[in-house]
């Protein structure tokens, strides 16, 4: 979809494309190649990058992926699809539940679960699941949205 105006008349908030409901979602399949870039960037706060024995002989080894890893990933949907046009994150909530590993396909999933009437915000609910359906992160996320600006609308 194309961008969605909003302006700063209450008449035009929530525009129709922003309804309870409307999702947006990244697939990323992780690479040790994508951690060993995260860890290069993350080293000054001192995250590392732990391995993991194989549980079988023909398995390769598998890296954990690191929490935020996957928190960036909501973050990153978030920003593609909600913080256009002078938008902003102004808070997130995230609850790591179980581990992700290098091969892992990952789908961040975000839902707007609220729209504030009275003012340009919208609450959205976040999920972060396996290949397999495992939830592997849960959260909110609180999202204001621009009165001048075009954030963007996409399925």
């Amino acid at each position: 979809m194309g961008a969605l105006p909003m302006n700063s008349t209450d008449t035009d908030y929530p525009p129709p494309e922003w309804s309870v409901g409307k999702r947006a979602e990244l697939h990323k399949t992780i690479l040790p190649a994508d951690l060993e870039d995260y860890t290069r960037l993350m080293r000054g706060n001192g995250e590392t990058v732990e391995k993991t024995q194989p549980s079988h002989p023909s398995h390769a080894e598998r890296l954990v992926v690191p929490t935020m890893f996957l928190g960036g990933l909501i973050g990153a949907v978030i920003h593609q699809y909600f913080c256009r046009g002078g938008a902003v994150c102004l808070n997130q909530y995230l609850e790591f539940i179980a581990p992700a590993f290098t091969g892992d396909t990952v789908k961040a999933v975000l839902e707007v679960d609220h729209i504030q009437t009275d003012r340009p915000i919208l609450r959205l609910k976040t999920a972060c699941t396996n290949q397999n359906g495992q939830a592997l992160v849960t959260g909110q996320a609180v999202i204001l949205m621009s009165q001048g600006g075009e954030p963007q609308s996409r399925s």
